[in-house]
């Protein structure tokens, strides 16, 4: 659903006083679907640059080793991401779809929670490997980073939540702002850990951030165009 440059007018009127009250609201008009595929495209695109670019700075940061079927993992994560905040049959639904994915994902962390945890561990132990090679800390790493087989497991799991967070900052909130307050930590960790020194994964990074800032479009606020009127509101929204 698209909406036009110009605005239409809606007009009321008072019985009781006799003042005829106007309106105005964007009218929508339905979107070609080639125009709608192309969209969705761009969007599963930028959110699949944001995502690949993040998680390979932290694998390549933290030399956890991945395999083949990694990136191939993250790609359908976004795109399905993509999908569920593109869909409106989901907008309209945000509650009941935000629940079922939630309970989903706890249950998907029940299943594989011995995994989860035990590539959580790797992770840490990665993470304080290059810690202290960064600072030249004297400081014993421990045997579990050697493998670091669970921790790929680990980082798919656990960004399955910052892509939700992107998602639904850029395809449902319009809100650049929302989006940085969590790109921004995100890229710090690795870069005070002297783990950011993939090109090609900041280059991805960036990438993404450009999208975002190209793409994102400011929210107009419901107070703006239509007042208390709940159904104007929506047709604004």
């Amino acid at each position: 659903m698209t909406y036009r440059a110009i605005l239409s007018v809606q007009k009321r009127r008072d019985e009781p006083s006799g003042l005829s009250v106007s309106d105005r609201f964007f009218q929508p008009e339905s979107v070609p679907k080639p125009h709608r595929l192309l969209w969705f495209a761009a969007d599963a695109l930028l959110l699949s640059c944001l995502m690949t670019g993040l998680l390979m700075l932290y694998a390549s940061g933290f030399s956890v080793p991945t395999s083949l079927w990694f990136y191939p993992a993250v790609f359908l994560l976004c795109v399905g991401v993509t999908a569920l905040f593109r869909n409106p049959w989901c907008r309209q639904h945000r509650l009941a779809i935000g629940t079922a994915v939630l309970l989903v994902y706890l249950l998907l962390l029940f299943l594989c929670q011995d995994t989860f945890f035990g590539g959580m561990q790797q992770f840490g132990d990665l993470a304080a490997d290059t810690l202290s090679w960064t600072y030249h800390a004297e400081q014993d790493v421990p045997a579990s980073a050697a493998g670091g087989s669970a921790a790929e497991i680990f980082l798919i799991l656990a960004a399955v939540p910052a892509m939700l967070w992107f998602g639904a900052s850029l395809f449902q909130k319009n809100s650049l702002l929302m989006s940085c307050l969590l790109l921004f930590p995100l890229l710090v960790l690795p870069v005070l850990c002297g783990a950011a020194k993939n090109t090609v994964a900041l280059f991805l990074v960036l990438l993404g951030a450009v999208l975002c800032m190209a793409f994102a479009r400011p929210k107009r606020q419901y107070r703006m165009w239509g007042g208390g009127n709940l159904h104007l509101q929506r047709q604004n929204q």
